[in-house]
Formats: structure tokens, C-alpha cells, sequence
């Protein structure tokens, strides 16, 4: 997968959102690091934190759920996606389809409305 972004990236306008380490790649929006950081870096700082949050958010419900998440999974790194997009498409599918509110109480402290 790694290999395929790095020759062909991500189609416009879609980027991975990464850490530090990762800055200079193309198709990869990371944070400013240091302190002394123009009122530009700080905001960008700012919405990678806020998107990063989402994403480890939703990743929580995923795990909460789904409990061929809870221990490391044993398949290849090319396999890895495909297991989480399937988990994602069922989570979607009991949302469309199933009860919300059954799918809130398992996963814990999320309010139905926030559930989309």
C-alpha cells in the first residue's frame, strides 16, 4: 500500500493526515512542529489536531464494536485494510439498518444524535 502512494498518491483533493515524522512526503498534511509558530501554522496545528481526534474517535467506536479488533490482527499489511473497511461497512450497515440506540449503548458514551 505504502508503495502505491508513493508512486501514484492520493487522487485531489485527499490527503493522509500523519504525525510529525512523515512531513516532507507528498500527499501527507502533518503539524508544524516547535513554538514559535506564525498565527498560519498554529491554525493548520489546530484542524490536523481536530481531524486527527475524529479519526481516533471513530477508530474507538471500531474497536468498541467489532472484537476482531481487540487483538492484533494476523494477516498480511495488504489484508489490514480490507478487514477495517469491512468493519466499517457493517458499522454503517447497522447504522442505516439497525438500532441506534442499541449500537450507542454498546459502544458507550455516545449519544444518538452524534451516531451519523
Amino acid at each position: 500500500m505504502w508503495k502505491e502512494l508513493e508512486t501514484t498518491g492520493l487522487p485531489h483533493p485527499f490527503y493522509i493526515v500523519a504525525d510529525t515524522e512523515y512531513t516532507g512526503f507528498t500527499g501527507i498534511v502533518c503539524p508544524y512542529a516547535g513554538t514559535n509558530l506564525t498565527t498560519y501554522e498554529d491554525s493548520l496545528n489546530f484542524h490536523v489536531s481536530q481531524v486527527r481526534i475524529d479519526i481516533e474517535c471513530a477508530f474507538w467506536m471500531l474497536y468498541q464494536l467489532w472484537g476482531i479488533l481487540w487483538r492484533g490482527l494476523r494477516c498480511r499489511l495488504g489484508e489490514v485494510t480490507k478487514v477495517i473497511e469491512a468493519c466499517m461497512l457493517l458499522h454503517n450497515y447497522c447504522i442505516d439498518f439497525g438500532d441506534k440506540q442499541a449500537l450507542c449503548q454498546q459502544v458507550g458514551n455516545v449519544a444518538v444524535d452524534e451516531v451519523q
